[in-house]
């Protein structure tokens, strides 16, 4: 019994890395700007370009992956791009509603 649950633990390792993988690459696939849209319309080219520099959206798909992957296993989970609270808040606060429709 114990060699099948750590077979199956060593086996989640590489879905969590697919998973994150598919979810990493379906949000860059989504048409838009973060950037524009965490701005708005009437922002200027030159806050454009500072916002995504600090958010790392002007380094290469590869280089954003390995960030994303280091902030998650540091339980970083980002900023809203709508509310500007923490991800973890959000998922944290719409957490009994979840549970109560499931």
């Amino acid at each position: 019994m114990t060699a099948y649950v750590f077979k199956r633990l060593l086996l989640l390792v590489p879905i969590l890395f697919g998973v994150t993988l598919v979810v990493f690459l379906a949000i860059h696939a989504i048409p838009g700007d973060a950037a524009h849209l965490m701005l708005g319309e009437k922002a200027t080219p030159a806050a454009l370009e500072a916002l995504r520099k600090e958010l790392g959206l002007d380094k290469p798909l590869v280089v954003q992956y390995l960030i994303f992957l280091g902030h998650l296993l540091h339980g970083d989970l980002g900023r809203s791009i709508q509310t500007g609270n923490p991800v973890s808040y959000e998922l944290w606060e719409h957490f009994p509603a979840t549970v109560e429709l499931s």
